[in-house]
This record gives structure tokens, C-alpha cells and sequence, in this order.
């Protein structure tokens, strides 16, 4: 069989990828929230991050005052930090892809940055 199906399994690093996997979804869900929790700062908004979305509270004195502008820089904020890192994994990857293509296996730090590429996009990015 291995004539017509070369292929080996390291099931070690089939279990670190899968954990790997599941811990940068819940890093990435929350880094992502946490970039909707920065612009309210910056807008001057009481906010509170929570695992799936995160919530603001408008005081008395701001009703009215929070303009269009600031609800796009609201729902803005969570995309922008999701590209910030997805294009971080990107350029970590690129600035080491000749030692990452002289390499038999990717070492741990390598299998990170194509977390962070993936997880960067808000949701999984199949590759």
C-alpha cells in the first residue's frame, strides 16, 4: 500500500495541530471582540468583551451624541484587528519561508505564524 499511498502519519503532531487548532479559535474570537472593545474605548464608550461578541454601554450624556461615523468605527474595529493579524501571520511566514522550505518539518513557532495567517480572517481559513 505505502507503493501507491506514500504517506506517513505523526499522530504527535496530529494532536498538537488539533489542539493548536482549538486554541487559536478561541484566541482569535477573542481578539476579534477585543477589537470591537477598542474602538468603543476610543470613541469614549463603556465596553465588555464576551467569548462571541461584545457589548456596549451608552451613558445618559452621550445619547444622541454617538454620530454614524462611530458606529461604523464600532463595527469596523473587530475586521480591522482580524487583518492586523492575519496579514501578521502572513508577513512572519514570508520573512521566514527559506528556512521554512529547507526544512523537512515545520518546527512549532512555523505551524504559530500559519495559525495566525489562518485564525486572522476571523473564522478558519481553509487552505
Amino acid at each position: 500500500m505505502n507503493k501507491f499511498f506514500p504517506l506517513k502519519f505523526d499522530f504527535s503532531l496530529l494532536a498538537g495541530l488539533i489542539l493548536a487548532f482549538v486554541f487559536f479559535t478561541i484566541i482569535g474570537t477573542i481578539t476579534h471582540e477585543f477589537g470591537h472593545y477598542l474602538a468603543a474605548k476610543y470613541i469614549g464608550l463603556d465596553a465588555k468583551v464576551h467569548y462571541g461578541y461584545t457589548s456596549f454601554t451608552i451613558p445618559d450624556d452621550f445619547s444622541g451624541v454617538v454620530s454614524q461615523a462611530d458606529r461604523f468605527l464600532l463595527t469596523l474595529g473587530g475586521p480591522l484587528q482580524t487583518i492586523f493579524t492575519g496579514v501578521l501571520g502572513l508577513f512572519l511566514l514570508y520573512i521566514n519561508r527559506k528556512t521554512i522550505k529547507s526544512l523537512e518539518k515545520l518546527k512549532t513557532f512555523h505551524w504559530i505564524y500559519v495559525f495566525y495567517l489562518c485564525f486572522g480572517y476571523g473564522k478558519p481559513l481553509i487552505l
